[in-house]
C-alpha cells in the first residue's frame, strides 16, 4: 500500500530451472527506436538454488528521469537514476510464447502500445500495457512489431 501511495511500481519475477551453481548475467537494453544500447550490468556469484527471484522497483523523479532499483537473490543491488522521456511509462513483466534458455526477458520500463478504443460510441486514444505483455513478443521486437520507442528492457542469462 505504501508503494502505491509513493507512486512506486514494483514486482517480483521468479525463474526456475537447473540454475543452482550457475552465474547470472543481467543485461540492460535501451531502445530509442531502431537504435539499441546494450549494457551488461553484473555477473553474480553462483545461484544457491534452482529458483531465482528478481525484484524490480521504479519511481518517476521528474518528466525526464526515473529511478530503478533491482535486486537479485539478495546478492546484487543496483539503484540508478536514468533519463527517459515520460510517456506514461510502466514497469511491466515480460512473457514469451516459447521459453528462452538465454537472454530471458524479465521486465521492461515501457510506454506501452498506443492505440484507439471505442467507448460509448466515441474513439479514444489509450495505452495498452496488458496487450503488449499478452502478445508474448520478445521486447527486442517491440519497435518493429508495435512501433514502440523509448523503452528499456532487461534480460538475464545463466552460465
Amino acid at each position: 500500500m505504501i508503494m502505491v501511495l509513493m507512486d512506486i511500481a514494483h514486482f517480483n519475477a521468479q525463474l526456475q530451472g537447473a540454475l543452482s551453481g550457475k552465474k547470472a548475467v543481467l543485461t540492460e537494453h535501451i531502445v530509442t527506436g531502431p537504435e539499441v544500447v546494450t549494457n551488461e550490468m553484473a555477473i553474480y556469484s553462483p545461484m544457491k538454488s534452482d529458483t531465482v527471484i528478481i525484484k524490480a522497483m521504479a519511481s518517476r523523479v521528474s518528466d525526464e528521469t526515473f529511478k530503478l532499483y533491482i535486486v537479485i537473490e539478495d546478492t546484487y543491488y543496483n539503484l540508478r537514476e536514468m533519463e527517459m522521456p515520460y510517456e506514461y511509462h510502466m514497469l511491466l513483466e515480460t512473457e514469451l510464447e516459447t521459453p528462452a534458455d538465454r537472454d530471458i526477458p524479465v521486465f521492461a520500463y515501457t510506454p506501452g502500445i498506443k492505440t484507439t478504443r471505442e467507448y460509448y460510441g466515441e474513439e479514444h486514444e489509450v495505452v495498452d500495457y496488458c496487450g503488449l505483455r499478452d502478445s508474448l513478443v520478445h521486447p527486442s521486437q517491440w519497435y518493429e512489431r508495435f512501433g514502440i520507442t523509448n523503452y528499456i528492457y532487461y534480460t538475464v542469462s545463466f552460465d
